[in-house]
């Protein structure tokens, strides 16, 4: 049996830098379209993908790549990563200056050219996979990777410097009460049930802000999901602002499986602007989307499939409260009955409670 522990980012180096070596080899020696290392017959579904394949395949599957999409995203890759391609690229042209990619270009020398591919609604484009210049026609303007696109191929994981301080991470603190955890596996239930289609918006409502957004955090990490939350204040109203913020988020889910919570607690629902943008976004976002809001949206084009969110019962909130006043030594029990018979709390509200309880018993 071998012990050897696999290392997947030395896998994928070694992968990526022996497609670009291919890649290379094949235009200088323009072999025919047989030898051709991709394949448009890989139709595996995401979850049969193995652990163990690249990213380069990943990323042309999930973004359904054509042959010649692949062979000129790889191209623009090996231009960023290696200087001795930017020479190649220039001789290939018969300039020193054009020591990039084009449309033009590749056209000329990569396998099954397509024209439609270079249409904004191509992949290419559309996933802003590559970047033109708009000061050059369509076809001279030099092609540059993304760079997010560029460290994902060499296994670098992190959130698109665009979405930064937009979206934000939530990671679960503590466990669910049991009501609470009910609802997060009634969600996932969901979810599974419909992952052929495409998933509904899961909305959660009620006065139990941070619930919502723990219940959400615990669905997404029962189905091996990252969750991020987007606060429905920041969405802008420019709409060329709006499509980029959405076909990130879209980009995301599909590079990272990152799902986004939309977070409507501090919203000032007088912006009837905002309202608009926010309903566009809604509407229009194509990955999946969890509403947490404290009234139920107006109903939408796309299928909203609505739960309200409680307070802990009255058993769960007194034993959070006997759990958390426990390291005090200390009985609390008729305050306790008294807090829970007369008010309802969230558990992050009755820990945070206690939290400052200790911190003055301390001093």
């Amino acid at each position: 049996m071998n012990d050897t522990v696999f290392n997947w980012q030395e896998f994928n180096q070694k992968y990526l830098s022996n497609a670009l070596a291919k890649l290379r080899q094949k235009i200088a020696t323009k072999l025919d379209n047989d030898s051709q290392r991709f394949s448009d017959k890989d139709t595996d579904t995401l979850s049969s993908l193995p652990s163990s394949t690249p990213a380069l395949e990943i990323l042309c599957h999930r973004f359904g790549l054509s042959i010649f999409e692949q062979q000129l995203l790889l191209l623009c890759a090996g231009i960023k990563l290696d200087s001795d391609w930017s020479s190649f690229v220039a001789q290939l042209q018969g300039d020193s200056r054009q020591n990039y990619a084009t449309f033009a270009l590749a056209l000329a020398i990569l396998t099954n050219p397509h024209w439609n591919a270079l249409t904004p609604q191509a992949n290419l484009r559309y996933w802003r996979l590559l970047e033109l210049d708009p000061k050059y026609s369509l076809t001279s303007s030099p092609l540059r990777i993304d760079e997010r696109i560029l460290h994902y191929l060499l296994g670098i994981e992190y959130l698109d410097e665009r979405l930064i301080g937009i979206l934000q991470p939530i990671k679960l603190e503590g466990s669910l009460v049991s009501t609470h955890q009910e609802l997060a596996n009634q969600l996932q239930t969901i979810w599974l049930e419909m992952s052929k289609f495409n998933l509904p918006i899961l909305q959660l409502f009620g006065k139990d802000n941070t619930a919502k957004k723990q219940i959400a955090c615990t669905l997404c990490q029962q189905l091996q999901l990252s969750l991020y939350t987007l606060s429905a204040e920041v969405i802008p109203h420019d709409i060329e602002q709006l499509n980029l913020l959405m076909r990130l988020c879209e980009r995301e889910w599909l590079l990272a499986n990152k799902v986004v919570l939309l977070d409507f607690t501090y919203l000032d629902n007088t912006l009837v602007d905002k309202e608009q943008a926010i309903a566009r976004f809604i509407h229009n976002l194509n990955s999946p989307l969890i509403i947490a809001t404290p009234l139920p949206r107006p109903p939408s084009e796309r299928l909203i499939i609505s739960f309200e969110v409680n307070y802990p019962t009255i058993i769960e909130q007194k034993q959070i409260w006997q759990n958390a006043l426990e390291s005090l030594n200390i009985n609390y029990n008729e305050q306790i009955n008294f807090f829970v018979s007369s008010n309802n709390f969230s558990s992050y509200e009755i820990q945070t409670f206690v939290a400052e309880l200790k911190t003055k018993s301390q001093q």
